[in-house]
């Protein structure tokens, strides 16, 4: 039988109070017999989403999700919520 360790709950901004992306560690995910993975449940208004990440992988993840970072750091973006005075809500 499975074991799961909720390791963390981020929020997900810009968006309801209760969509969020669960991060659980998973012992024995498919049987006794089987290697440990991380487990991202997406929760959000419009229903949920489940990904199962193998530990062979997790160094590619993050690797991919720096590199986004970075891209992300290098492109300049609009303060759509300047006029508001608010770091989120709101709109035109």
């Amino acid at each position: 039988m499975s074991e799961v360790t909720k390791i963390k709950s981020i929020h997900l901004a810009h968006h309801l109070s209760e969509d969020e992306i669960d991060v659980s560690y998973v012992e024995k995910p498919y049987g006794d017999y089987s290697d440990p993975i991380i487990k991202l449940d997406i929760k959000e208004f419009d229903g949920e989403v489940e990904v199962k990440i193998p530990y062979s992988k997790v160094d590619e993840l993050i690797q991919a999700l720096k590199r986004s970072k970075q891209v992300y750091d290098k492109t300049t973006h609009p303060d759509v919520h300047a006029e508001l005075g608010a770091e989120i809500g709101g709109g035109q």
